[in-house]
């Protein structure tokens, strides 16, 4: 997804956010509340480096890499409850896609080798990419403190795996010549951030996060689930 796609999906998520609010806010941040947050990290460093990739997979076979590849933003849900008046902990989710730059090559012919390559080989050329989906699964840690009635600012921390999906997009040459292609994709997944949770109403509140690890910026919606029902009776959204 192009920058500027990723730029008007924000807007309008705050756009939606601004007009779905309705009621005056909760205290930010509370022991015992429940948060699902839905957003977009940009840029995702892993498909960044994924897309940027610049290694040459064999000398032999003349190839060279043409263009750049393409990532996607990184996707990503998480939850976190309330475990204490500053503490709360949970699960995380993101997803992202890159495609490398395409790998040219030209191989040639290779005479009958008996034994080995009884047949020979015929002189060939073409290209190839890959493509590679990124799905990240780990917990998330927070410390809060309220600024404001309606705003929090937090560090976190996430910790989890990488789950890689490669797929080979083009024609690769014959397998005597082919060299395995190491895409740096970490099987760990670190980040520390530091955010901020504005709340516009008892449920729905919008947030930012900057730092490093998967994603230097994360932004989304925050919303704030009800702790049992007797409490959010004359609740409105």
């Amino acid at each position: 997804m192009p920058f500027k796609h990723t730029y008007l999906f924000l807007m309008m998520l705050l756009y939606m956010t601004f007009h779905l609010s309705s009621v005056q806010a909760q205290s930010a941040y509370q022991q015992g509340n429940h948060y699902l947050q839905v957003g977009v990290g940009y840029p995702n460093l892993v498909a960044g480096s994924i897309a940027t990739f610049n290694k040459i997979p064999s000398f032999f076979t003349q190839t060279f890499i043409s263009g750049k590849g393409r990532a996607t933003p990184q996707f990503n849900i998480a939850y976190d409850y309330g475990l204490t008046s500053q503490i709360s902990v949970g699960p995380y989710f993101g997803y992202a896609v890159a495609t490398t730059p395409s790998f040219y090559w030209d191989t040639p012919e290779v005479p009958a080798i008996p034994f080995i390559l009884p047949n020979g080989l015929e002189a060939r050329k073409g290209n190839y990419s890959y493509r590679i989906s990124v799905t990240s699964f780990g917990g998330k840690a927070l410390y809060h403190t309220n600024l404001l009635d309606n705003i929090e600012l937090y560090a976190l921390v996430i910790v989890g795996i990488n789950q890689v999906r490669v797929k080979e997009k083009g024609e690769s040459p014959d397998a005597f010549f082919e060299e395995l292609v190491d895409v740096p994709v970490p099987q760990m997944s670190y980040s520390g951030h530091v955010g901020a949770r504005y709340h516009f109403g008892a449920h729905l509140g919008a947030y930012i996060e900057a730092g490093y690890g998967s994603n230097v910026i994360n932004a989304g919606l925050s919303f704030r689930l009800p702790k049992n029902v007797k409490n959010e009776e004359n609740s409105h959204f």
